[in-house]
This record gives structure tokens, sequence and C-alpha cells, in this order.
């Protein structure tokens, strides 16, 4: 998974479309607001694109709150370093490469806020990674931790993929249960939280990946590339072919 994410991590951005920024963009209002004196972490934080959207929300006249970043993509961090960079956030934002199943390099009871979007389904142990979240959360904090229930882009390339390699199983790198937020809350509450205290909430995101052969480019050469295991040329060629038979008229337009 570290490698996966490690290749994608240049045109990360690009190819995801900032769909995990609309997801924030949703949960974030509904959360105790974040101001000056919260501490925030970014958890499986990617190139930085929850923290954008917290620093973007709104005018920062005081200090910014206290943001950590963490991947286990040095790649997707380097990435997030050039936008603390660029935007001047300095030492109030800084990263670090962990693994979501051991924080042990962070603090207990630090957090006001732990974000988790879009990375818990991809920890190596969900248990593990639940009970440093419980950990290193302040007293009264908010935990948010996000997954995807309907992702167009896996039900793509399941479709394709069927087309070009019909005998095979269905390749997805995730288990399937994830999809299900009940996989999630079970290993939370394995890992100290209170499922009374849970709540379960359903955005649906797009993000802007473009449309037609942009869409196809980017599930060939960038998310797909994880469907698409030991393909040849040629059916790297069928899968394009026969990805552009399933794209929606919106999808194509």
């Amino acid at each position: 998974m570290k490698a996966m994410f490690e290749e994608l991590a240049d045109n990360y951005d690009k190819e995801s479309g900032g769909i995990c920024a609309d997801v924030a963009k949703q949960f974030l209002p509904l959360l105790p607001p974040i101001t000056s004196s919260s501490v925030v972490h970014d958890n499986a934080c990617g190139t930085g694109g929850v923290t954008e959207v917290i620093l973007n929300s709104q005018d920062w006249k005081g200090e910014l709150p206290r943001i950590y970043g963490t991947d286990i993509a040095e790649g997707m961090l380097k990435q997030f370093d050039a936008k603390i960079e660029k935007n001047g956030w300095g030492e109030r934002v800084t990263t670090q490469a962990m693994e979501g199943s051991d924080l042990s390099a962070l603090p207990d009871s630090t957090f006001t806020h732990s974000i988790c979007n879009m990375g818990y389904f991809a920890f190596k142990d969900g248990i593990a990674g639940a009970k440093h979240m419980y950990r290193t959360l302040a007293p009264g904090g908010v935990l948010v931790v996000t997954g995807w229930s309907k992702p167009r882009t896996v039900e793509l390339a399941h479709l394709t993929q069927k087309v070009v390699r019909p005998d095979e199983p269905v390749c997805w790198p995730l288990s399937e249960d994830w999809k299900n937020p009940k996989k999630g809350m079970g290993a939370l509450a394995e890992g100290g939280f209170k499922e009374d205290n849970m709540e379960v909430k359903y955005f649906t995101a797009t993000g802007d990946v473009g449309s037609g052969e942009t869409i196809i480019g980017a599930m060939t050469h960038g998310f797909g590339r994880m469907f698409r295991q030991g393909y040849s040329e040629e059916e790297t060629e069928r899968w394009r072919e026969a990805m552009r038979g399933f794209l929606t008229d919106e999808e194509k337009n």
C-alpha cells in the first residue's frame, strides 16, 4: 500500500480531483469549531487536503491552529511540505512520516480534533490505529473517520476488469467490508471508543477529475493501476476501450 501511494504522490491532487477535500468541506462544519487554540491531527493526511480546507475556511486574523500531518507515504508529505512553505503556514503546521497503525511518536491526550479522511481502511491494523487515535485524543475531543460506501472509481474499474479479464476475481487491494460503516465502528470500539457516541453521516462527493478521456487516463495511469496488476500493453488498450463504454453521459461530457 505504501508503494502505491508513493507512486501516486506527484499527481495525486490532479488525479483525485480534490474529492477528499470535497468530503472534508462537508463534515468540518458539523464539528466543534476549529480555532487558534485547537490542536488538529490530520491522520493519513496525503498531500494535506484536510489541512487546506481548514486553513482556507476563514480569515485567520490571529495564530493558526496547531496541525500535525502524518502519512505513511513520504512522497505525499513532500507535496504537503511544499504547500506549507508556499502558504506560509510556518511552524504551526508540521508533517511526519508515520503509519496510522503506529502513532507512538505522538503524545497522549493531545488533539482536540483527530481527523482521518479516506485513510483508515488502508491501515495495516485498524484496531491498533483506533487505539492510537483514542490515546492521542484530548478529553472532550472529537474524532472523524471517513471512507467510501459506493466509490464510482471502484465500480468503473470492476466493470472494465470483467471485460478484459472476465475469469479473474475482481481486483481491489482493500477489504470490501470497509464499505459498511459497521466495520469501522467495530474496529473503533475495540480501540476504546464507545459506539453509543458514534454517529454515521453520508455525503456525496464528486471532485473534479475532468471528463471522457481525462477520466480514462486517470483510471489507467493513476488509481486504475491498482486494478491492473500485470496487464500487458494490449490488455491496457482493451481496458481503455472497455471503460469508454461504461462512462455515463455526464462523465463523457
